[in-house]
């Protein structure tokens, strides 16, 4: 838990360097191990959202 924190931590200064897009979705991914924590960014406001955290096998799963 404390390495997914910490990963969330490290994109405040600048998010769309350490996040990678989700192709197909408005939606932005980082890698912790096995782990996928889904993002929305809204860059006009500077809000950077977390919707979903998950194993990388079913956090994509509609």
């Amino acid at each position: 838990m404390t390495r997914i924190l910490n990963k969330i931590d490290s994109i405040v200064e600048d998010p769309h360097h350490f996040l990678e897009s989700c192709e197909g979705y408005p939606y932005y991914h980082q890698r912790v191990g096995n782990y996928r924590i889904i993002h929305d960014l809204n860059d006009r406001d500077r809000i950077i959202e977390v919707l979903k955290i998950g194993l990388r096998k079913n956090v994509y799963d509609r």
